[in-house]
């Protein structure tokens, strides 16, 4: 079976490469170097064993069920060394390569790939003494609980490359003690016997914490790019469905190599079942935030130590993000991609309601520019090219904000004036502040019908 789990363990870890590729928008990273810094990453375990064997055992910590003894075992001679050879591998990455490191998200994206060698590694030898039933949740805790870890170190280096300007060396040793700190957060719950009862749930809410975070962290990469355009985005959609159904996959391999292993198929369809709604729940719940991005150039948004998900108010506000009536996911839910996508083109629009609209058939306008209100929402202004005039656009985000199959995107145009054109004044606006002249529909200007 050594194989066959080598096999999974190289699979998991394409799923987070084509995620990386995925949300690298501005300056796409190519394929060789993202392997060879996983690669690295996959040697650091050796490099671990070799620490272990010529120092760390000469180090008498046990780990008793003293809860400060065992803290300290973690922290010392788990987290510690784990997170310094990952980090070994990633500053070997950017010695042998660093002509590829021209933007903040590059240090995220190969810090996190030699953290995904490394737990490629560790899986393999997991799977194979504890058998198949620990596959999923291992590809999703464990294997996104090592990239966030080592993924802190490399936030510490953008942070003091590209907003200190090299002026705060003390935030790499910060930064790697909150990766250490961080990593033995994640284990204590789990080895320390006093919470064993309860150690699983504790080391779950605290990934789900650490997921907003890491959330946070690449959308901060992302926005600090050079390259960053307004007219590119993420495609959040593409990004979260490609990982949910590559973990829908990895659930059914396990339950094969169950079913296999014991040939009790009742056994194996009720494990499916039971995974589904425990482990694929917090698949789904990360792989919805890790794909949701706030992009506005320049922008750090703050840390917030807070679970990627909510519960909407019983009044909420007009415009709503997330989504969900009992539940929703946090981050930039809007799918912006299907309005960004006509900038640098000529499109046309379309009045939901030509009974009551002002508009003269279908007009042609272009997208001039995107800015921000009140929390973030966007808007753009618009100008028609038969004769110049601005007006401004603001997505509609209740109710039905596509239409058709080719979900063409709905909008509330509004009058755009001279304030407009001050960021300060926009910045100041609320939502409820666009007075809508009328709904209408954005199209591509060779479309026909709809």
């Amino acid at each position: 079976m050594l194989y066959v789990y080598i096999l999974i363990a190289a699979f998991i870890a394409a799923i987070w490469l084509r995620y990386f590729r995925d949300i690298d928008v501005f300056e796409r990273e190519q394929w060789l170097p993202m392997v060879v810094s996983f690669l690295l990453g996959g040697a650091s375990v050796f490099l671990l064993f070799g620490l272990n064997d010529w120092f760390l055992d000469a180090f008498y910590l046990p780990l008793s069920g003293v809860w400060y003894e065992d803290l300290l075992f973690i922290a010392l001679k788990v987290a510690g060394p784990e997170e310094g050879v990952k980090v070994i591998a990633f500053l070997v990455s950017f010695l042998v390569m660093r002509k590829h490191f021209n933007e903040p998200l590059d240090y995220l994206i190969y810090c996190s790939l030699s953290a995904l060698g490394f737990s490629a590694v560790e899986n393999v030898l997991y799977f194979n003494s504890s058998g198949a039933s620990i596959i999923v949740a291992r590809g999703i805790l464990s294997t996104v609980g090592h990239m966030f870890d080592t993924a802190l170190f490399a936030y510490g280096l953008i942070l003091y490359r590209f907003r200190y300007q090299g002026t705060k060396p003390w935030l790499l040793v910060i930064y790697f003690s909150l990766a250490v700190l961080a990593h033995t957060t994640y284990n204590f719950p789990l080895m320390h016997e006093g919470l064993e009862l309860v150690g699983f749930m504790i080391t779950i809410l605290f990934f789900l914490f650490t997921i907003s975070i890491y959330a946070v962290i690449l959308n901060n990469a992302l926005n600090q790019s050079p390259y960053f355009k307004q007219e590119i985005v993420v495609d959040s959609s593409k990004v979260s469905s490609r990982l949910i159904t590559s973990y829908l996959i990895l659930l059914l391999i396990q339950v094969g190599l169950i079913y296999y292993q014991e040939r009790k198929l009742l056994n194996s369809v009720l494990y499916f079942r039971s995974e589904l709604f425990s482990t694929g729940i917090i698949v789904l719940i990360s792989s919805v935030r890790l794909s949701r991005f706030l992009l506005i150039p320049g922008r750090w948004l703050p840390f917030k130590f807070e679970l990627p998900f909510g519960i909407p108010s019983v009044d909420p506000i007009p415009i709503e993000r997330g989504g969900g009536r009992y539940l929703y996911i946090k981050g930039e839910s809007y799918d912006g991609l299907r309005v960004h996508s006509y900038f640098g083109k000529t499109a046309k629009i379309r009045p939901l309601n030509r009974k009551r609209s002002r508009l003269k058939g279908d007009p042609s306008i272009q997208l001039i520019s995107k800015h921000f209100i009140a929390q973030d929402l966007i808007i753009f202004k618009a100008k028609f090219e038969e004769d110049g005039q601005v007006f401004g656009l603001i997505p509609k985000r209740q109710g039905k904000n596509f239409i058709s199959e080719d979900n063409h995107p709905v909008l509330g145009s509004f009058a755009w004036t001279e304030d407009f054109d001050n960021d300060e004044f926009i910045a100041s606006l609320e939502a409820e502040d666009m007075k809508i002249h009328e709904w209408i529909v954005l199209l591509p200007e060779d479309y026909i019908d709809y």
